[in-house]
């Protein structure tokens, strides 16, 4: 499970990053979706993405967890390990 984890973080982070690379014509800001936002390099992913100006939707078993505020980040609940809990 821990492999997973990091996995996925990993893949999210080359995410953001992929979002962030310039093409031309692609002047607007990506949405995003993060699985596991709450977590350490979850919630360092999402400050990047907003900084970055995408908008950011965070999918976290706990919401609560989620310390990041911003106008473009919305929270929802839900768990990857669930597929009807997940957006």
């Amino acid at each position: 499970m821990q492999n997973l984890v990091r996995c996925c973080a990993a893949l999210a982070l080359a995410m953001v990053a992929m979002a962030t690379v310039p093409v031309a014509g692609a002047a607007e800001p990506l949405k995003l979706v993060i699985y596991g936002g709450s977590g350490n390099i979850g919630q360092r992913i999402v400050r990047e993405a907003l900084d970055r100006g995408h908008q950011v939707t965070v999918v976290s078993r706990d919401p609560s967890r989620v310390k990041v505020t911003h106008d473009r980040l919305t929270v929802v609940q839900g768990n990857v390990l669930e597929p009807d809990k997940v957006m």
